[in-house]
């Protein structure tokens, strides 16, 4: 009976199928078990290293991943809503703000997470837009199968979007 471990949560007997917590070592049985999976936080830059695990207890969840889960879905948010700017763009863009380096982006499944990412990034770092973006992709042999990775560089700015609008609805 010396396996057996009581739950922290609810003190139910966990036996086997408890788990420990991934930041305080306490074991939860599998009802009371937070689960996340390692790649929620995928876009982060520098993902904090108690994001990284799995399994969290209720108290732990609640304290460190649920405040980084509503940040990154903010995140997430202001992403979709980046203007995304190429250097092939035949108009005038009017920047306020530039960031001091390039965002680069790299091995992704399809063009648009490297956008996504990109976005990701810029906004992160407060920008509403990325500018002088390149996506391309590389083909990639595995056998007698061939796929493609993709891989991006832009430049997250601050730009006058209602000025962009104004002049993209001009030459339609």
């Amino acid at each position: 009976m010396s396996d057996v471990q009581n739950c922290a949560v609810c003190g139910e007997a966990a036996g086997k199928g408890s788990h420990p917590c991934g930041i305080c070592a306490r074991h939860v049985c599998k009802n009371c078990l937070e689960y996340v999976d390692t790649n929620a936080f995928s876009f982060f830059s520098r993902c904090p290293p108690e994001l990284l695990l799995a399994n969290y207890c209720p108290t732990c969840f609640d304290e460190k991943v649920l405040p980084q889960r509503v940040r990154y879905d903010e995140l997430m948010e202001k992403a979709k809503d980046v203007y995304f700017i190429t250097k092939a763009y035949p108009g005038y863009v009017r920047v306020l703000r530039r960031h001091t380096k390039r965002v680069i982006v790299e091995k992704c499944d399809d063009r648009r997470e490297t956008i996504v990412r990109m976005a990701f990034f810029a906004a992160e770092l407060g920008f509403n837009s990325i500018i002088e973006a390149e996506v391309d992709s590389t083909k990639v042999r595995m056998g007698g199968r061939q796929s493609s990775l993709w891989h991006g560089s832009s430049m997250p700015a601050n730009i006058d979007g209602e000025q962009l609008e104004r002049s993209s609805l001009r030459r339609i």
